[in-house]
């Protein structure tokens, strides 16, 4: 298991590098917390994906998302306007 402090377990965000993308995502300081939160995150996205069953059909599945997925072929940044 992981060992933490559940009262003193910081969540912000901030700069993360996972899956060999650097990105601004709200997670945990704690860094076995936040790999747990982003494997999780991207399984249920990578399922979500899988159901538009784009092998089968002739279709785009679009993800609104904060993380990005290895899996996706394009990639649109928006960055916050002052």
């Amino acid at each position: 298991g992981v060992e933490f402090d559940y009262f003193n377990s910081p969540f912000r965000y901030q700069k993360i590098e996972y899956n060999g993308f650097k990105f601004m995502f709200n997670t945990f300081d704690n860094e076995d917390l936040r790999n747990i939160q982003l494997q999780l995150i991207e399984s249920d996205l990578i399922q979500a994906v899988g159901r538009a069953r784009t092998l089968r059909n002739k279709c785009t599945a679009l993800v609104y998302s904060g993380l990005p997925l290895s899996i996706a072929d394009e990639f649109i940044i928006k960055k916050k306007s002052a």
